[in-house]
């Protein structure tokens, strides 16, 4: 028998679904660990996708006076992160309240993996995060338990951008990225970026790979000429958040010189994202653009479709390899974007246009407008960079053959 205990995150913020079949395939049981509050959602798709599941509990005062509580809150991994922090002094009490963040989920979660690892004493286990954060922290504190747990193959973790960017985290900290590289078997990483990133900082501990993400084949065909559009559709899709740098997307639209409407799918916190609707409204008042809100990643390629899109725009300041990205162009989607992070992996010219400095906003402006003012005037040339998209998302992105490799190498590795 060979098992799998997955910590997917939050449902409604991870690709986790885009797995569950592959898993399914690949495993006898699998025991999915989720945040608290995601009970509800998970009850509905358990059945679907036949997985057990626990979602896990709050922490309580109850639970803190426990022995076994407070002999973990004195490990010496948390003591030395704490010196650490004390150290640097640098946000110290945000900091370790984060921390406290971390350790709480850990310790509530460990009871629930735990009880799957006692319970399934002739199964192989591996034990799998889908982030580099509170999965891959709760994961890692079992790699001391080897020696009691026999059944336990694997302790692995996927690493993307907010997990791995200590930048991207408002406090310019992740907890315990030492810990976990030192006890994790492997990390997979979903760029060379963050794996280069992560290695310069951590040498040793976890074996180290890129494991490419995907997306779903589109099995509907789109067959358009260009040149018969009277007005562009460009989308955008991603939460709608400081780093997603939306407002870039909008100075950039207001300087477009050709008809277009504008559709933007995802939602961000009410404050930020009626800012940004608000900067939509007095810059683009003369154009045409929908905020289309937050959908299931199944209703995104319909919707594409629907709008007949003909450019996808991302000015994130920070990136792995946006799964957003791989959507649009599994459909022969081009992309505009900026160089940051993993981007530079999925998008090059002939597919696009990939911007390597904005400093200077005009000249990007320039850019951008001949970029579209020239494809959108020749068939020929749109359809190459449609072909080029469609080319790199079979070769790099395909979910089916991504998640089947990644997934039988890990039966692999444990059943043997």
């Amino acid at each position: 028998m060979n098992k799998l205990i997955v910590m997917p995150g939050n449902l409604d913020k991870v690709f986790f679904l885009n797995e569950i079949d592959t898993i399914n395939k690949h495993f006898d049981q699998v025991v999915v660990i989720s945040y608290p509050g995601d009970k509800k959602i998970y009850e509905e798709i358990s059945k679907k996708y036949k997985f057990k599941y626990y979602t896990v509990p709050k922490f309580s005062i109850k639970a803190l006076i426990n022995l076994s509580t407070l002999r973990t809150i004195f490990s010496r991994h948390i003591i030395r992160e704490i010196f650490y922090l004390i150290k640097e002094r640098r946000k110290v009490v945000s900091r370790l309240a984060y921390m406290v963040h971390y350790i709480l989920f850990m310790i509530n979660g460990r009871r629930l993996v735990e009880k799957e690892i006692k319970n399934s004493p002739e199964s192989n286990i591996c034990l799998y995060s889908y982030w580099l954060s509170r999965g891959g922290y709760l994961v890692a504190t079992f790699n001391r338990n080897r020696g009691r747990y026999k059944n336990l193959k694997l302790i692995l973790s996927r690493a993307h951008g907010f997990d791995l960017y200590e930048e991207r985290n408002n406090k310019k900290y992740l907890p315990f990225r030492t810990y976990i590289n030192n006890n994790l078997d492997e990390i997979h990483f979903i760029s060379e970026d963050g794996m280069n990133y992560f290695k310069g900082k951590h040498k040793g501990g976890a074996r180290k790979t890129i494991t490419r993400l995907g997306t779903r084949r589109y099995i509907k065909s789109r067959n358009k000429k260009i040149t018969d559009k009277k007005t562009l559709s460009i989308a955008s899709c991603s939460t709608i958040g400081r780093v997603k740098r939306l407002d870039i997307i909008i100075d950039v639209l207001s300087s477009l010189e050709m008809p277009f409407l504008w559709i933007h799918l995802g939602s961000g916190q009410e404050k930020f994202q009626r800012q940004v609707e608000e900067y939509a409204a007095n810059k683009l008042k003369d154009k045409s653009y929908k905020f289309i809100g937050q959908v299931s990643n199944a209703e995104v390629l319909d919707i594409y479709d629907k709008y007949q899109v003909d450019y996808f725009i991302n000015m994130s300041d920070s990136e792995g390899v946006p799964v957003s990205m791989m959507e649009a162009m599994s459909m022969g989607i081009p992309v505009i974007a900026r160089n940051v992070g993993g981007i530079s992996e999925i998008l090059s010219n002939d597919r696009g246009i990939l911007l390597d400095n904005i400093s200077d906003r005009e000249k990007t402006y320039q850019q951008i407008n001949e970029f579209i003012k020239t494809s959108s005037k020749d068939d020929n040339l749109y359809s190459s960079l449609q072909e080029e998209c469609i080319k790199t998302w079979e070769r790099d992105y395909n979910a089916e053959r991504n998640y089947d490799e990644f997934f039988k190498a890990i039966v692999n590795k444990i059943a043997n």
